[in-house]
């Protein structure tokens, strides 16, 4: 997911770091995708973090994350956390 997210390193979102949780059926499509927390940044920082977050995780899905049918009940609910601080640095 990392190399489909996209963030302006000068913008305010640069300062936002965010949890996501996503909900994935047995093919590995995204079903569902909601903030856990965030912290950092105004409410529409915020907002367009999770926005950049969200269309990253969708646009690396394809036709779903190659994850084994076989232990569906472990990974059906994954968290994920997205921290643009290395991002900064570079």
């Amino acid at each position: 997911v990392a190399s489909c997210w996209a963030i302006d390193v000068s913008s305010p979102e640069a300062y936002v770091v965010i949890t996501l949780s996503l909900q994935l059926n047995v093919d590995g499509k995204v079903i569902n995708i909601r903030m856990l927390n965030s912290s950092g940044g105004s409410d529409v920082s915020v907002d367009k973090a999770f926005q950049s977050a969200r269309r990253a995780i969708l646009r690396c899905q394809g036709e779903g994350y190659p994850l084994p049918k076989s232990k569906y009940e472990r990974w059906k609910f994954i968290e994920i956390t997205f921290d643009p601080t290395h991002m900064r640095m570079r």
